[in-house]
């Protein structure tokens, strides 16, 4: 009798160790999920949905479309290397000065 508690012993634990992987396996598979689901929603937020219209006022700053107000030292945008709003990712074009 006692020789066989052992060996129950060590089926219970390899049943239990087996149980254990499943779950660091499952946990493991959410983590990825939600990795991939937040850098799903990462890359979208990145990428240009829309254009963003710029103009330049009588003082030298730059207004965008989003709403943000923007002022260089020298040139605007284009001179600048700007090809995207750094507000909202859309691409820039050049609006009227008011």
């Amino acid at each position: 009798m006692y020789k066989e508690l052992p060996d129950r012993m060590y089926m219970v634990f390899r049943h239990l160790n087996s149980e254990v992987e499943y779950i660091r396996a499952d946990l493991h598979q959410a983590e990825v999920d939600a990795l991939h689901a937040e850098c799903d929603r990462l890359t979208a937020m990145m990428e240009p949905t829309s254009s963003c219209g710029w103009k330049q006022d009588q003082d030298g700053n730059w207004w965008t479309s989003c709403g943000k107000g923007f002022t260089f030292v020298d040139g605007g945008p284009v001179e600048n290397g700007f090809k995207f709003c750094p507000y909202c990712g859309g691409e820039i074009w050049m609006g009227q000065e008011e």
